[in-house]
């Protein structure tokens, strides 16, 4: 049982590293997201029912990913983190008070994707005052490139 217990350690420790010397990377990589705007269209399920389209909503964003690992959608009053090594992401939005229309609510959202330069896709959710989970499909392509030293 030790034996297996020590491997185990080694195979972690391994991909730590791994993912490490990737994230260290990420910024000199093409399909980085790191320092790009992205125009992104949100394909959501509200009431679950994933067969009829005639029933989701389509919503579009763009959102920055900025150097140091913080995101912003349409330069709304909100805090979003990110990680990203090449090819792949995943990011969290949080906005509280968020105004749509007379009524102000609480919204989270979580997504992880792939990026193949200059596109964008994924898969995540909205958590709505804390009370209603939405999930979503994304695509998108970048729209603005910033130098990232």
């Amino acid at each position: 049982m030790r034996e297996n217990y020590s491997k185990t350690i080694i195979t972690l420790l391994a991909w730590i590293a791994l993912v490490i010397l990737c994230a260290a990377d990420a910024h000199a990589q093409d399909n980085a997201v790191t320092g790009k705007t992205y125009a992104m269209y949100f394909l959501s399920f509200p009431n679950k029912n994933y067969s009829d389209l005639d029933d989701a909503g389509l919503t579009h964003i763009h959102m920055t990913f900025k150097e140091g690992g913080g995101v912003s959608a349409m330069d709304m009053d909100g805090h979003g983190l990110y990680f990203a090594i090449p090819g792949f992401f995943a990011a969290s939005y949080y906005i509280v008070n968020f105004r749509m229309g007379f009524e102000s609510m609480d919204v989270f959202t979580g997504m992880t994707g792939i990026t193949i330069n200059p596109l964008i896709f994924g898969v995540g959710f909205f958590l709505i005052d804390y009370a209603q989970i939405i999930p979503y499909v994304f695509d998108g392509f970048v729209i603005e490139e910033m130098s990232v030293t």
